[in-house]
């Protein structure tokens, strides 16, 4: 499938998945109103990319995961 930005199609099952992994942090960053719960979101939208578009395995994914965490932790 080729990028939106080039007039192609969008994917959308890949999209719905990203919806549906983001939807619970988006969900709790309304109810309480802490904006630490998007940047969780991004932590996982990023894990969720390399998942999918890397193929990584789930270890790879949570290292992914925790190296980004740091990162965000060391800023």
């Amino acid at each position: 499938m080729k990028p939106a930005l080039d007039g192609g199609e969008l994917d959308t099952r890949s999209l719905i998945r990203a919806a549906l992994v983001l939807a619970p942090l988006i969900a709790l960053a309304a109810a309480t109103g802490q904006n630490a719960w998007l940047q969780a979101a991004i932590v996982t939208i990023s894990a969720y990319i390399a998942m999918d578009r890397a193929g990584l395995a789930p270890l790879g994914v949570i290292l992914h995961g925790v190296a980004i965490t740091i990162a965000f932790l060391a800023c």
